[in-house]
Formats: structure tokens, C-alpha cells, sequence
């Protein structure tokens, strides 16, 4: 076996694909964050996902899969949902 050198091109590209992974799973990782605090404020205020549906112009079905996580928000539903709910994208992000 031979060993890897910091020279190496295979070296150096399992540190670009190992880098690339953990970056990976920390995006996911934030992004189910965000789905949770976005059903966690939903619940909170009292909201069906029908009415902030609606609210988004979006189906039920399209905010239920955002709140999985199936799907990503977008910076403008994310902008609505901070006036839905009266409170600044920042603190509706906090600790994420």
C-alpha cells in the first residue's frame, strides 16, 4: 500500500471530497433546523399549514414538504413568513 503525501493529487482530492461531505451534512443539518423552527412557530401561533399556506400562495401540500424539509425556503417565502409571524428573519433564525 502506498502511503498518501500531502503532495498527492489522491490526497488532495479525498480532503476536497471529505471537506465537501462535511459541508454537505452541515447544510442539511440547517436546513431541517430551520424546518422545525418554522413548524415550531407555526404551531406556536396557532396556524394550520393551510392558513400559512395560503398565506405563502403556496398548497398545503408544498408548505407541508418545506416543513419536512423536502424542499428548500426560498428567501422570499422566508421574508412572508417573518411578517406572518411579526418578528425579524434574524431572530426567527436564532440559534441556527
Amino acid at each position: 500500500m502506498v502511503p498518501f503525501h500531502k503532495n498527492n493529487a489522491t490526497y488532495q482530492l479525498c480532503l476536497v471530497l471529505i471537506r465537501s461531505a462535511y459541508f454537505g451534512l452541515v447544510a442539511i443539518h440547517r436546513q431541517l433546523a430551520i424546518c422545525r423552527r418554522l413548524k415550531h412557530l407555526r404551531d406556536a401561533s396557532g396556524y394550520t399549514q393551510k392558513l400559512v399556506a395560503d398565506y405563502l400562495s403556496v398548497s398545503q401540500a408544498a408548505y407541508s414538504r418545506l416543513e419536512k424539509g423536502e424542499i428548500e425556503i426560498s428567501l422570499t417565502k422566508l421574508l412572508a413568513l417573518s411578517e406572518l409571524y411579526s418578528l425579524p428573519v434574524s431572530k426567527m433564525l436564532d440559534d441556527i
